[in-house]
């Protein structure tokens, strides 16, 4: 087994933490679905620790999403050069729309930070 490292959307919080691998993010990436199923040890940890961690993962996962619509719209739009920009993202969020994707509403700013 690798060592662990912190992902790029996180840390580790100082010499105290040891952060393990908890199951329950599951994925279909044929299909694109996600579903959540958390374990018995997570699911019996205190209200506090679990509010924590899901605050925590939730961050990462919003920059995770984040980065990724950026990348969809950098596809979508290579196959749209006459567009303007503005007329790129207007189509941009209807294709969102359609494919049940949420388009953030700030977009401009997301594609200047990825």
């Amino acid at each position: 087994m690798g060592t662990l490292t912190p992902s790029r959307f996180g840390s580790f919080d100082g010499d105290t933490s040891f952060e393990l691998p908890i199951p329950g993010l599951l994925a279909d990436i044929d299909s694109g679905s996600g579903s959540i199923r958390m374990t018995d040890e997570f699911l019996e940890a205190p209200a506090a620790v679990r509010a924590r961690l899901l605050q925590q993962w939730m961050r990462g996962l919003q920059s995770l999403k984040d980065a990724a619509v950026v990348d969809m719209f950098r596809d979508r739009s290579s196959a749209r050069p006459s567009l303007s920009i503005v007329q790129q993202v207007e189509v941009f969020k209807r294709d969102c729309h359609d494919d049940g994707i949420s388009c953030p509403g700030d977009l401009a700013v997301l594609l200047q930070r990825y």
